[in-house]
């Protein structure tokens, strides 16, 4: 019978083990989220998700989360369960986007992508159409993001039908 460590394979994932706190640093979240099954932190959908992740139909769309309840730990459990399966995942604040070279990392989850102004979470009107770029410079390199919005109406409110209408055509949404 093969050691784990909470949901890992000791043998099957002994590299990742080995380099634990380093790829915890790396992707921006505690080493719960890769030792814990994501279904404790997410809900099915973002589950299913996460198991068609390299499906065709799914592989070139990225994910819209627009509850309310925890968005970091959600994030961070997405982030974990891709790691463990030997994808480049990491978690990344809004603000440090525009400064990336979106072609690096494999899957962004953005745990404020869109917070309503009230809740410190809107970017300037002159970095929407920079995070739009950085938007298409990822998903024309074949990369995903899994982003928090807390309302989709408000995001067009604040960021323009441009990123509105991206979003809706290329990523999945859910919704509560």
């Amino acid at each position: 019978m093969q050691q784990t460590t909470g949901c890992l394979d000791a043998s099957y994932h002994a590299r990742l083990i080995e380099m634990m706190d380093d790829v915890c640093r790396m992707a921006n979240i505690q080493r719960q989220y890769v030792t814990t099954p994501a279904a404790q932190f997410c809900s099915e959908a973002e589950v299913a998700w996460l198991q068609r992740y390299r499906d065709d139909n799914i592989s070139r769309m990225g994910l819209v989360i627009t509850r309310r309840h925890n968005p970091i730990a959600v994030m961070a459990a997405m982030t974990g369960a891709l790691i463990r399966n030997y994808i480049d995942a990491r978690v990344q604040l809004t603000h440090e986007l525009i400064d990336m070279d979106p072609r690096e990392i494999t899957v962004i989850a953005v745990p404020n992508f869109y917070l309503h102004s009230a809740n410190a979470g809107a970017v300037a009107k002159w970095e929407a159409p920079l995070i739009l770029e950085w938007l298409y410079a990822r998903y024309n390199a074949g990369k995903k993001c899994i982003l928090y919005v807390e309302s989709m109406q408000a995001l067009r409110n604040e960021y323009g039908n441009a990123i509105f209408d991206f979003l809706v055509n290329n990523y999945v949404i859910l919704e509560d």
